[in-house]
């Protein structure tokens, strides 16, 4: 007994190793990931942007894609040829979308749906047009923050900030399932910073993570010189947490969380 009590007390020390130890098997290309360019391709592409787009009051960010970039361009205001429908707005729309696919990251222009459309006449006199997309998605699969903001004064494309990504690589199977993320975020604190009091912190029990509702999306995360494509588990997480909370379906790590709600 007295040779046998070491032997099973290093299995246990070896097991408790192997399991705090889980490697998964991440594929060479997870996750789909984007560069910022170099000064020179970036200098040039805004360039070629702009002449493209004559009367475009937005540039490009530092990764080649439709933003906010400083402040807004003087480009002066297009004169108006004729007045358009709803369904001509959004014509241009798509055509613009089509004619700068390197720069809005939209392969089909078809494929963008429009949940809100407004026109009016500005003071200056100009009709405008105000299109806000909903986010990307790769089949049912939702990539957030990809919402585009475009405009048109007298018919000429005007601002355009948001993006969609390309060829996004969604695995086929992944290495952390629903149950396993959930059980991972017991125990897990997060914290509300109210505007007129005292930040606090809430606990996530069992019980929260029972009736969060959870699905598959992609999040944009940008780090330094790249933004990574990660695909996750988004558990929002219902009172008295308040929280989303994403988890990668490949690492297991938090990669992103949020309140769902601001207190006064």
């Amino acid at each position: 007994m007295g040779k046998t009590l070491p032997i099973i007390l290093l299995i246990f020390i070896l097991a408790v190793s192997c399991e705090k130890a889980i490697e998964y098997n991440i594929p060479e290309n997870y996750p789909t990931t984007f560069n910022k360019l170099s000064s020179n391709s970036l200098s040039q592409m805004r360039a070629s942007y702009a002449l493209k787009n004559q009367y475009m009051t937005t540039a490009l960010n530092d990764f080649g894609l439709c933003d906010w970039f400083g402040d807004l361009l003087s480009v002066g205001t297009p004169p108006l040829q004729n007045i358009i429908t709803q369904s001509e707005a959004t014509a241009i729309v798509r055509n613009f979308v089509s004619n700068n696919s390197s720069e809005t990251g939209v392969t089909n222009p078809n494929d963008l749906n429009f949940y809100k459309v407004r026109t009016y006449t500005g003071s200056d006199g100009a009709i405008r047009w105000h299109f806000i997309s909903s986010n990307q998605k790769i089949d049912t699969v939702e990539v957030l923050h990809t919402t585009f903001l475009i405009y048109l004064t007298n018919n000429e494309v005007s601002l355009c900030v948001g993006n969609w990504y390309p060829e996004i690589f969604i695995p086929s199977e992944f290495n952390v399932n629903q149950t396993k993320a959930k059980a991972d975020l017991i125990g897990k604190v997060v914290t509300h910073y109210p505007f007129e009091r005292p930040k606090y912190t809430v606990t996530i029990t069992e019980v929260d993570l029972a009736e969060s509702i959870t699905g598959i999306k992609v999040l944009p995360i940008e780090n330094e010189d790249i933004i990574e494509l990660r695909v996750c588990w988004e558990m929002d997480i219902p009172a008295p947490v308040y929280y989303k909370v994403y988890v990668d379906v490949m690492t297991g790590n938090i990669v992103g969380q949020e309140p769902t709600v601001f207190f006064m």
